[in-house]
């Protein structure tokens, strides 16, 4: 179900139009008062798409810039409903603030096709964010494994060579091998975390919040150990 936002002036329009979207199956919402604390509450406050008329827009430009900004890459749409007279002002906020006009008054149909369209592009926008930000994890993994890997590979070699040398003493053998197990464990775990960019592996991942003691971070504990 997408959210949807309505910021109106006129609160019959806002009505008819929370009727018809509602009736489409979304969830709609609107400030319950004209306080400026309580839009802008819901302004920032977590929708798919924002529907606004003209005064709504004036009176709220910067924000709504502000919200859209941060929302970058991910596409934060906004529709606005107008009459064709105000095309001239309207046409000052296209593709800065607003990202389609439909005019008034409104044909059902359109409606919904613009709402959709929107909606669309918005998850497009989010996926390609998604995309890019597991490519990005995934090129640090993979540094991580070359260069930490290659290191750990020395270490663990010549663990394992100490371990069985017979001219250590057996306890510092055995430290040694505590080492070297240590070492190959080690290697164990940047393979997982290189693993957790595949799709299968990611959608088990596990998160722990570590609360005022540090960040969170990814349970590997959970995951099958990589080949």
């Amino acid at each position: 179900m997408s959210r949807l936002l309505l910021l109106f002036s006129n609160v019959e329009n806002r009505r008819l139009l929370a009727a018809v979207l509602a009736g489409r199956g979304h969830e709609v919402t609107w400030p319950r008062s004209e306080k400026n604390a309580e839009v802008a509450r819901l302004l920032d406050g977590p929708f798919d798409l924002c529907v606004l008329d003209g005064a709504a827009l004036e009176r709220l430009a910067a924000r709504i810039r502000a919200r859209r900004r941060r929302e970058q890459p991910v596409l934060a749409p906004f529709l606005l409903v107008g009459p064709r007279r105000e095309a001239s002002t309207i046409a000052r906020y296209l593709g800065e603030a607003v990202d389609e006009w439909i005019t008034s008054p409104v044909e059902r149909v359109e409606l919904e096709a613009r709402v959709q369209n929107l909606l669309r592009l918005r998850q497009l926008s989010q996926e390609a964010a998604d995309k890019a930000h597991l490519e990005g994890v995934l090129l640090a993994a993979r540094t991580f494994e070359h260069e930490i890997g290659n290191r750990l590979v020395t270490t663990v070699g010549y663990a394992e060579l100490l371990a069985r040398h017979p001219d250590l003493p057996e306890k510092l053998q055995r430290r040694a091998a505590r080492a070297h197990q240590s070492a190959k464990e080690a290697m164990g775990i940047i393979r997982q975390v290189l693993a957790l960019t595949e799709p299968e592996r990611a959608a088990r991942m596990r998160i722990t919040d570590w609360g005022e003691t540090g960040n969170t971070t990814i349970d590997l504990s959970n995951l099958p150990a990589a080949g």
